[in-house]
């Protein structure tokens, strides 16, 4: 199974908010793995999911495994351009903590999880050598971090009747970095605190009210970090 990505933006729907877009595009330029993507390319895999009148599922960071993490449901169709994504969110917390980083621009990127059925080296128009995809297996779209190829890119995002989206938001690999610092530096001062404790308490001593509040405090702070990364 291999994995491409695009990127997203925000408006408004009214609704749980969707994002509308191409998870492939078909101008030509190899993305980051040395791929071009052929016309045609998702054109039986898209009519073997229409037959089987299941929709295509949109994932958080392609997690198959925890049905929390199908956060909704995508509409896929090729033209011209690419292949033109049309996904909308379901109701669940998860989904609409996704589609309120979406509405923030503190996520922006979008993949489809896929298998290659048929490729081929391919000269290009300006002598670059690259690697064609021309017959595809698609299995779900995501929301993820960063992307593979560059030229794809969501067009619209659909928030909730609303929100507004913010220009000059953090990205969220910014805000994990920050809450991944902070959680490392409590853990540190409540494994010391610990120590400390342990030392007086064979010597006799006792723990001091504030010390160990501090130390509650740490802990359920680190919490919170840890509930907000994941």
């Amino acid at each position: 199974m291999r994995f491409k990505d695009f990127t997203a933006k925000a408006t408004d729907d009214g609704g749980n908010g969707g994002f509308v877009g191409y998870a492939a595009t078909f101008d030509r330029e190899p993305d980051s793995y040395g791929d071009v993507i052929a016309k045609g390319a998702f054109a039986d895999t898209l009519k073997a999911w229409a037959d089987s009148g299941r929709p295509v599922p949109v994932l958080y960071g392609h997690n198959m495994e925890d049905p929390d993490y199908n956060i909704g449901t995508a509409e896929l169709v090729e033209d011209e351009r690419g292949l033109r994504t049309t996904a909308a969110f379901d109701g669940s917390p998860k989904a609409q903590r996704v589609r309120q980083l979406l509405a923030e621009s503190r996520l922006s990127k979008m993949s489809f999880a896929y298998d290659v059925l048929d490729e081929a080296p391919v000269e290009l128009e300006d002598g670059t050598n690259a690697n064609e995809l021309r017959k595809l297996d698609l299995f779900e779209v995501s929301v993820v971090l960063v992307p593979a190829n560059g030229h794809a890119e969501i067009i619209e995002s659909k928030a909730r009747k609303g929100d507004e989206a913010q220009d000059d938001a953090t990205t969220l690999g910014d805000v994990l970095a920050v809450l991944n610092d902070i959680r490392d530096d409590l853990r540190a001062i409540a494994a010391n605190d610990d120590n400390d404790n342990g030392d007086d308490a064979d010597e006799g001593g006792s723990e001091e009210p504030g010390t160990a509040n501090d130390i509650a405090k740490s802990r359920e702070l680190i919490a919170r970090i840890n509930q907000a990364i994941l």
